[in-house]
């Protein structure tokens, strides 16, 4: 039991280092969007709707914050 708990521990960092990276990853490819949106409500226009890649900055950033959490509390026990 001890062996498994070990590889799920590893398996879940593994993942929540994979999330960041994504995450990051999808940061910067949604910059232009992020650019896009700010000038346009700082001009007082219409907001463009997000892109795929904001809303994946968003899911990701809100799932590896609850993935980290969870491990810390986990390793905290």
């Amino acid at each position: 039991m001890e062996g498994f708990l070990i590889i799920l521990e590893i398996a879940l960092y593994g993942l929540d280092a994979i999330g960041i990276g994504a995450d990051i990853f999808s940061w910067f490819r949604g910059r232009d969007n992020r650019v896009e949106r700010r000038s346009a409500r700082r001009a007082g226009e219409e907001v463009p709707p997000r892109d795929k890649w904001n809303k994946l900055v968003i899911i990701l950033s809100i799932t590896v914050a609850i993935l980290t959490t969870a491990l810390l509390i986990w390793k905290g026990m």
